[in-house]
Formats: C-alpha cells, structure tokens, sequence
C-alpha cells in the first residue's frame, strides 16, 4: 500500500512538473521576450557578482601588496643588522683625536641624538681596503643616530682629523624609528651614559623602537648586545 502510494505521488508530481514546463514554453513563445522583473532580476545577479568579483581581486591586491612592504622592511631591518653587527662586534680600544682634543675611546651622548657627532661614536676596525688600493688605515670613525625617525650610520674620512669643520658620511639604514636606547654594561651594571675615557664598556646593548603600523598595534622592537671584552 505505501509504494502504490509512493508511486502515485511521484506520477502526480512529475505531471505537475510537465505542465508547469509547458506552461512556461508556450507563454515565453507566446511573450517572445523577456519581462522587466526578469531583466531587473538578472541585472541584480550580475551586479551582485562582479561586486563579489572586486572584493576578492581587492582583498588579493592589498594583501599583496601588505606583503610587499613587509619584505621590503624585514630586507632593510636585515641590512641594518648585518652593518651594526659589523662595526660593533669590531669595536678597538683607540682614542681619536678632533681639531683639539683626544676623544674618549668611546662616545655616548644620550641628549645629543640630532648633531653630526651621532648618539654614539667609537672605532671599529676591519676597514675593507682591497690590495691597498686607499691611502687609509683599515680603521674607522663611526657613530649611529636618530635623526627625524630615520636611523643614520655616520662615518667619518680620517681618525684624527686636523680640521674641525670635516664632516661625515651619512647613511640612512631604517626608518619610521621611534626611539633608538643604546646602553652599556660597565661594573655590573646597565647605564646609558659613559664617563670613562681610556677603557671600552664590557657590553653595549642597542635597542630601536619602531613606530606602529595602526592604532590598534604596538611598535616592534629590536634589541642587540654585543660584547667588547
């Protein structure tokens, strides 16, 4: 009894089914035409895809291009790293005279972030010269500062210079820095000042600080310690 009744409830639907087909055959042939609410209705559907469309492409191209910028940063900040670790890891116990005095062998100048003799200043050795094609030592004068959120390598030509008005080579190594902290450890301690003048602190710590990418995020930070001796 049920699959008889089974049965002709299936009979009844596809007879339902047909009739509405050819219901709607003969009125299409009849209209020869599409109605307005047709084409109102088609025209949703397209408008309502290519929306979709340029939302994904959209989301593709920022995160793309978020992807880019953050290479570019990660391949700067790299850069910057390889050249401090370079020079601070080649830190020499030398003094270095100006147009005047003996400098101390190393120079930290917590207030003094924006002049040309940078935050902090020392010599490091292992001054490339290929076969001695300079006429130099294969030491240099070298000094990192803060300078409108762009952290700055500075050099200097000469050691010893007899002229108080040469000036340095700068080099630009990262940006959108919002503090630049440089501490040394000396008897036991941190400190972010230096007195002494004829001994090298035991360590130096660098930490930079980097603006943040939004209001919702912290700044990144990047910290190095280096030991001298």
């Amino acid at each position: 009894m049920f699959l008889m009744r089974h049965k002709s409830a299936q009979g009844h639907r596809h007879l339902l089914i047909s009739i509405y087909i050819k219901m709607i055959f003969f009125t299409k042939k009849r209209q020869s035409g599409f109605t307005l609410l047709e084409v109102l209705l088609a025209l949703a559907i397209m408008a309502m895809l290519s929306l979709s469309g340029y939302l994904v492409l959209d989301g593709v191209v920022r995160a793309e291009s978020q992807q880019r910028q953050a290479l570019e940063k990660l391949r700067k900040i790299q850069r910057a790293v390889m050249i401090m670790d370079k020079d601070f890891q080649q830190i020499v116990a030398r003094h270095w005279r100006d147009s005047r005095f003996q400098q101390p062998m190393f120079s930290l100048s917590p207030n003094d972030m924006q002049s040309d003799g940078g935050r902090v200043r020392f010599i490091r050795g292992g001054w490339g010269n290929p076969q001695g094609h300079f006429k130099r030592a294969n030491l240099q004068l070298v000094g990192y500062r803060l300078n409108n959120q762009t952290l700055e390598r500075l050099y200097w030509p000469h050691l010893d210079s007899n002229h108080q008005s040469a000036t340095a080579t700068i080099l630009p190594l990262l940006e959108a820095v919002k503090t630049l902290k440089v501490e040394v450890f000396y008897e036991g301690r941190w400190q972010n000042s230096w007195r002494e003048t004829d001994v090298l602190p035991t360590a130096v710590r660098v930490v930079i600080e980097f603006q943040p990418l939004d209001s919702a995020s912290d700044g990144q930070r990047l910290s190095r310690v280096y030991r001298l001796r």
